[in-house]
């Protein structure tokens, strides 16, 4: 079995330790045990749903990779996704769907990411205008080197420090897993032990129960 995943391993590019255990993988690594896991199989279809959703650019590459050397060995891959630019790169006939109903089929060289997202809504794209903004000088929310250790002293939160202005949206970003949630519920207070200080409205909110920050 060792010799057969090597086997699939140098044919396709993929890069993976058979003598590694799964919940010591990383996301990537065990995307890439599935794709591995249907090969042995025999599978010569296969469906991706949202493959890259978790992936790092990188990682996406490395993937594409793969999928273009199984392609020339005379697989078949159904690509779903809703990131149009990957669709545009990866794709050679791309179908496009609508509430269960086939709109369209098209060669990513016959069309563009804007009119890909115009047939998946049915209509065109309003063209962007730019308003007065609601942005004020006054901090709503202030985070100065908020930091989070797990129950086994792993740090999830280092130095967190930013200020959210009132009318003003931030996004937070990054793959999934890498502290998004645990910063929220840090705000929220419903995770304790944080060290750092989180004021809101000018008031430090920091050892404040979820329901009391919530009250203030």
């Amino acid at each position: 079995m060792r010799e057969s995943v090597k086997q699939i391993c140098d044919r396709y590019g993929f890069v993976v330790d058979p003598n590694k255990k799964v919940y010591d993988m990383s996301v990537s690594e065990k995307q890439t045990v599935e794709i591995i896991k249907v090969l042995y199989r025999g599978a010569r279809i296969l469906i991706l749903d949202e493959p890259t959703a978790v992936l790092v650019p990188q990682e996406v590459d490395e993937l594409f990779g793969n999928l273009h050397r199984l392609v020339a060995d005379g697989a078949t891959i159904i690509f779903i996704s809703h990131k149009l630019d990957e669709v545009l790169k990866v794709a050679d006939e791309i179908t496009v769907i609508r509430r269960g109903t086939t709109v369209a089929t098209v060669r990513p060289v016959d069309v563009t990411a804007k009119q890909l997202a115009e047939l998946m809504v049915g209509s065109e794209l309003p063209t962007p205008q730019t308003q007065e903004s609601t942005v004020t000088d006054v901090v709503e929310l202030s985070l100065r080197g908020v930091c989070l250790d797990t129950a086994d002293g792993r740090r999830v939160l280092d130095d967190i420090t930013f200020d959210i202005h009132r009318g003003e949206v931030v996004g937070i970003a990054g793959v999934e897993g890498n502290g998004q949630i645990e910063l929220v519920e840090t705000i929220m207070g419903m995770r304790s032990g944080s060290i750092g200080t989180i004021e809101l409205a000018g008031r430090d909110i920091s050892g404040l129960s979820t329901r009391k920050r919530r009250e203030s």
